[in-house]
């Protein structure tokens, strides 16, 4: 499910707001599954591949066994992900894009145009 939320951005303490959107993706038990079992797929079998490379297979096979468990647990966590968004900056109020993240807040973000330090947070 994805949904649009407004932000606020603020550069500092004492400093005027802005305002923003951000679209954040929700994933069910069953969706969370799904992606954690096809990262641990791809990975072990592109393992399983890697038995036939001379030399290569040493490091490739467990690298990619440990790598598929890591990231089955890593998804297997993840219930959202903050897709990006946009936001006017508070300083020079030209727009800058927000990128792709973990769904969290208060969240640190760089104006693309004056190089200013913002945080972002739910409104």
């Amino acid at each position: 499910m994805t949904e649009t939320i407004v932000v606020t951005i603020r550069s500092g303490p004492d400093r005027p707001t802005a305002e923003g959107k951000v679209e954040i993706i929700t994933w069910s038990a069953k969706e969370r599954s799904r992606r954690a079992m096809r990262a641990l797929g791809i990975c072990w079998g592109i393992g399983l591949f890697c038995v036939i490379l001379p030399i290569i297979h040493f490091f490739a096979v467990p690298g990619l066994f440990v790598a598929g468990i890591v990231m089955f647990m890593k998804l297997s966590a993840e219930e959202s992900l903050l897709l990006g968004g946009e936001g006017a900056c508070p300083e020079c109020r030209k727009t800058f894009r927000i990128a792709k993240a973990a769904h969290r807040f208060p969240m640190d973000e760089l104006c693309e145009h004056c190089k200013t330090s913002v945080s972002i947070s739910k409104a």
